[in-house]
């Protein structure tokens, strides 16, 4: 369900009072007006990043306080300002939201704001519901679209955008690196009947202003996890000098080095661009190397899906080194960097026979071929057929080995 709110402050209103606030603010002295503002008071530089996808690009600013500057550089994107949709879900506080609300008002877009309460399914009846609220607003595709959320409501409103009018213009405000990832790159699917990324309409955003004073940073939190595994997974696709770097830098990135952290991350942003936007589709299906496995293994476990995640990064190694195609110095210096990285693992009593079929109905759900992307040296991701006596001799081996 979304609720729909016109917001209360025009841009008229906004000079208005800044016109009235003016006359009362205390004459400064020529000492004060040659010290130089504090420097919380000035606006942030933020890192500007761009990342090729196949169907354009993101323009991404990344630093501390960016929501500052979102009504300018929205402004600067589309020229001349009209209707903005501002969606939120309950993830974004009211005080954030309002002051967002705030600067895109002050630039001159008229403001309507969306609440999608109980966004936490990626259906397409969310989508549609969504596109109600636009056609209520009488939203074109000359007009804006921005989003402030985590990693469901980012991919609903991709979707949505992306079928509205033909394409409308939208930005994404992130509050999670989780989120960052995908709206920068590629949001998640959408799910039918329950059946997670069925569904795909191709959504890519064209402004992502990532503002890291909403995110918080906590080397050991699921959401910090996520980004380092989706680090080793991208440079394990890119090349082997990609991968070298990362080795290099991972004692700086677990040192609560948060400068290391956010070069690694946009770097990591623009090579899984370049990997998705490949006109290879053999390079683009190394996106979603450790994704089948990780999706099987949470359905019969009760692991979090960055610990499944990280188990079928070691996994895959594992079966493309007894294919022979990936090196065992190879899967060891992966191993190496989940451990670094505490990544942590599952111990569970699973049955393997449960996993082999969560796993065979995964590869079929998509696909007649059962293939998966597994790694044949550092830096290149090929998708391998596989046949079921290898496989369930592997996934027998693994319940052994992480039995409680």
């Amino acid at each position: 369900m979304a609720t729909q709110t016109t917001s209360e402050i025009t841009p008229q209103a906004g000079r208005e009072t800044a016109q009235e606030a003016a006359p009362q603010a205390a004459p400064q002295t020529q000492e004060q007006t040659s010290t130089p503002k504090d420097a919380s008071e000035q606006p942030q530089p933020l890192i500007r990043q761009w990342i090729a996808l196949k169907d354009g690009s993101c323009d991404v600013r990344y630093g501390q306080h960016a929501i500052d500057q979102l009504g300018a550089i929205l402004r600067t994107a589309v020229g001349v300002p009209y209707k903005l949709a501002l969606v939120r879900d309950s993830c974004a506080s009211d005080e954030v939201f309002e002051e967002i609300q705030r600067n895109l008002t002050s630039q001159g877009f008229r403001v309507t704001c969306v609440h999608l309460q109980d966004a936490d399914e990626l259906s397409l009846s969310l989508v549609e519901t969504l596109c109600t609220s636009f056609l209520d607003m009488g939203l074109t595709s000359d007009d804006y679209i921005c989003v402030v959320g985590d990693v469901t409501l980012i991919a609903l409103v991709g979707a949505a955008a992306r079928v509205w009018c033909q394409g409308t213009p939208v930005c994404a405000v992130p509050l999670s690196f989780h989120a960052l990832i995908d709206a920068a790159t590629l949001p998640q699917m959408l799910t039918l009947n329950k059946v997670p990324a069925m569904l795909s309409l191709s959504a890519h955003y064209d402004q992502v202003v990532c503002d890291t004073s909403l995110i918080h940073f906590d080397l050991h939190d699921q959401d910090a996890q996520y980004a380092r595994l989706m680090m080793i997974a991208t440079c394990m696709a890119e090349s082997s000098q990609a991968f070298s770097k990362l080795w290099d830098a991972s004692y700086d990135l677990m040192d609560t080095n948060f400068e290391t952290f956010s070069a690694q991350l946009l770097e990591t942003l623009k090579i899984r661009g370049r990997i998705i936007s490949s006109s290879a589709l053999a390079v683009r299906n190394a996106a979603s190397y450790g994704v089948s496995f990780a999706r099987a293994l949470q359905k019969v476990s009760h692991a979090t899906y960055t610990a499944c995640f990280a188990e079928s990064l070691r996994f895959c190694a594992r079966l493309a080194c007894a294919l022979e195609h990936l090196e065992i110095d190879d899967v060891l210096a992966q191993d190496e960097l989940l451990d670094r990285f505490e990544c942590g693992s599952v111990c569970e009593d699973i049955d393997p026979q449960q996993l082999f079929c969560a796993l065979k109905d995964e590869l079929f759900l998509r696909s007649h071929k059962a293939q998966l992307p597994l790694p044949q040296a550092l830096g290149r991701v090929r998708m391998t057929s596989v046949t079921d006596e290898l496989l369930h001799e592997h996934v027998g081996a693994w319940c052994m080995a992480h039995k409680e």
